[in-house]
């Protein structure tokens, strides 16, 4: 993301008020749905009597979450609006902590154990998840490489946790 860039994607959205009410939707309650769904997998693993999985779902995704929120606290590297000086779409004011995207992390560890449980689910926690971690960057909250990071991150360690372990 450039400075150059970004103001096309801010012009853009200013000029286009239901494109931009619909990616503040996006950018503020698809988290939060997804936040919703997550207790309810838990609760279903656990009533159906599923042990194994029930204990995945819930230690893979909290091991992921902590292991993302250090290594992004030990990089500690800047959002887009504080290096390239920009007013983001959303207003953020969190200073560094953008590498790896820890809403990316999130749903896309969360989406990993929705799909060890039923695959239709986890396709559309995953597509729920692009549309999360598109917001973030056209917001201008953080680049590219933070979100796919984030993705990264979550789908290797899904991979390992859920499927190897």
């Amino acid at each position: 993301m450039t400075k150059s860039r970004f103001e096309k994607i801010s012009d853009f959205f200013n000029s286009h008020e239901r494109l931009f009410f619909l990616l503040r939707i996006i950018y503020n309650y698809l988290p939060l749905a997804v936040m919703v769904s997550y207790p309810a997998l838990l609760i279903y693993l656990f009533v159906s009597g599923n042990k194994a999985d029930f204990i995945k779902a819930l230690v893979v995704p909290a091991v992921t979450f902590a292991a993302a929120t250090l290594f992004r606290a030990v990089i500690n590297s800047q959002r887009p609006y504080e290096k390239l000086g920009i007013k983001p779409l959303i207003q953020k004011n969190t200073v560094g902590k953008s590498f790896p995207s820890r809403h990316s992390a999130s749903v896309f560890i969360i989406a990993m154990a929705f799909l060890h449980t039923n695959v239709y689910l986890g396709a559309a926690m995953f597509a729920v998840g692009f549309l999360i971690i598109l917001s973030r960057v056209l917001a201008g909250v953080h680049y590219e490489k933070d979100v796919l990071a984030g993705l990264c991150f979550s789908v290797l360690l899904g991979i390992f946790g859920f499927y190897i372990i």
